[in-house]
């Protein structure tokens, strides 16, 4: 995309050029968190007794000073098991984020474009 002017540069501040960024990354991180949330919810490779496991996956983006964390997270008390046992055949949160990084890198390095 590119940078498009949409004032004369010797008008627009360089604090104003980092507000739109890190508002650009804010959007991205949200976006990518619930793609995340979305993607693991579909694909999670187990059967449903009562959905539990799968409507507590949740994705999300967090700010923590001036970090922003993307977030992708299981709710269940067994949720470790499903990640963790059986090397990892029920596993969706470390799949799910290894799939959607592409997608996410692609959507950073558009915004620094």
């Amino acid at each position: 995309m590119g940078i498009v002017w949409d004032r004369r540069p010797t008008e627009i501040t360089l604090a104003a050029l980092l507000a739109r960024l890190e508002a650009d990354v804010d959007r991205v991180a949200r976006t990518s968190g619930m793609a995340m949330e979305g993607a693991a919810k579909v694909n999670a490779p187990w059967q449903n007794d009562t959905g539990a496991a799968r409507s507590s996956l949740r994705g999300f983006a967090q700010r923590d000073g001036d970090r922003i964390q993307i977030v992708l997270c299981a709710g269940m008390e067994y949720s470790p098991f499903l990640e963790l046992a059986r090397g990892g055949k029920y596993a969706i949160i470390w799949p799910t984020i290894e799939q959607e990084l592409p997608q996410l890198r692609a959507a950073l390095k558009g915004i620094l474009r």
